[in-house]
């Protein structure tokens, strides 16, 4: 009998154990009216933020020059193009992913650029400052960094090396009509499911 329970507590004891570190950081919030206060960002040296998949970001710097870096939390809820409802049960998407509408979070270290907006205030193209980062741009707008790969796969070689005064596209319906990669457009093989370009 006693071996029969121990066979039956021990793999949950190692799942225990195997999950104990995958609970997120808790941040402090700033003061009501700071400037981290808004995105809900810690601002105090060396923090972190987790990233949409609960890994901790790079850590800012001590002298305070950085941004405080987008929060799980400040890109929560996620909003769609074109959310599903009893009246549209079959949602577009671009490639396998939901066509999300970016929130812009504003500069950080690595992503510095300037966000285009369309005239409903949304983020719908990103134009690259020097140092900027492709991962660290993708999470400024909340984007997972695979369906912000597919919104730039037709008009860029590659998504690893960023070039400063690049365009970078926001907008599930702009895949075939914006970005560039250090002043040339190529066309690529676009991704499937597409939505209608405009």
């Amino acid at each position: 009998m006693t071996s029969r329970i121990a066979r039956l507590v021990a793999p949950a004891l190692v799942l225990a154990i195997a999950l104990a570190g995958c609970t997120p950081e808790t941040l402090s919030s700033s003061p009501s009216g700071s400037p981290g206060s808004a995105a809900g960002a810690s601002t105090g040296p060396s923090a972190s933020a987790p990233t949409a998949a609960g890994t901790p970001r790079a850590s800012t710097e001590a002298d305070g020059s950085a941004s405080p870096a987008p929060t799980v939390a400040a890109c929560s809820p996620i909003e769609l193009y074109e959310p599903w409802s009893p009246a549209t049960p079959i949602v577009a998407t671009l490639g396998s992913s939901r066509m999300r509408i970016p929130v812009d979070q504003g500069p950080v270290e690595h992503a510095s650029g300037d966000a285009v907006l369309d005239d409903a205030g949304r983020p719908v193209a990103y134009l690259v400052a020097p140092d900027d980062v492709w991962t660290v741009v993708a999470e400024r707008f909340c984007l997972h960094v695979d369906y912000f790969t597919a919104l730039n796969q037709v008009r860029r070689n590659g998504a690893a090396t960023l070039f400063a005064g690049d365009t970078l596209n926001l907008d599930p319906y702009t895949v075939t009509s914006v970005g560039s990669e250090n002043g040339t457009v190529f066309e690529n093989d676009p991704p499937h499911p597409m939505p209608p370009q405009a």
